[in-house]
């Protein structure tokens, strides 16, 4: 599928709260009208939502998530999901010279299916036969300031927000970065949104100006 791979694939990974979303959705503007670079949502849930609410649940609490097979299910529905996404949005753009900047990818996917108690294999088995990552923009940032961010969000609580599924998701994120060797490059967002945007920023124009001269 990548044999004619030419883009180059930069994807937004770490848990929650880290801010990548953010900080993509800011990156996106600043290179809005920039035809060499094409910034790639994170894409529908439909099969995950849908084991979301008719999977059997055990514990009805976040351990779900992690320790039983409602999380595995979820884990190789997320696969599923990202997989027909990548083959109907990003598949089609690999032959063309451009920086493909991703909120969330396979990796991350891949992360979550190591996450959990028993490793879901089909789902790593799915995501592996595609594009492998040029360099990923991995979000770190301290616990303290992830709660934070979860807790001041618009929205309901949800449970896989929550520091035990997130704990156990780095951990996959962690044997990911072990397992695959994957070049990244680890943005701490611990600092101001100022610092944080200026950082990336600086990267980004690093891997552009490369890459479009080489």
């Amino acid at each position: 599928m990548s044999a004619n791979k030419k883009a180059f694939i930069l994807p937004f990974c770490g848990v929650d709260g880290t801010g990548k979303t953010s900080t993509f959705k800011w990156l996106e503007k600043k290179f809005e009208g920039d035809d060499a670079v094409i910034f790639i949502g994170r894409g529908p849930c439909r099969v995950e939502t849908f084991v979301e609410h008719n999977f059997p649940r055990q514990f009805n609490v976040e351990k779900d998530w992690i320790d039983t097979s409602f999380g595995n299910a979820i884990a190789f529905a997320c696969a599923v999901d990202y997989v027909e996404y990548y083959n109907v949005v990003i598949a089609p753009l690999l032959g063309d010279r451009k920086i493909i900047v991703c909120d969330r990818y396979a990796s991350c996917f891949i992360a979550l299916a190591l996450a959990m108690a028993r490793k879901e294999e089909m789902a790593i088995t799915l995501l592996n036969t595609l594009a492998k990552p040029d360099l990923i923009f991995y979000f770190e940032s301290s616990w303290t300031n992830i709660g934070q961010r979860l807790s001041g969000k618009n929205a309901p609580a949800y449970e896989f927000e929550s520091y035990y599924c997130q704990n156990k998701f780095k951990s996959g994120y962690d044997k990911f970065f072990e397992d695959t060797r994957q070049q990244r490059y680890v943005v701490t967002n611990d600092d101001s949104v100022e610092a944080l945007q200026a950082e990336v920023l600086l990267q980004f124009n690093v891997i552009y100006d490369r890459y479009f001269k080489s």
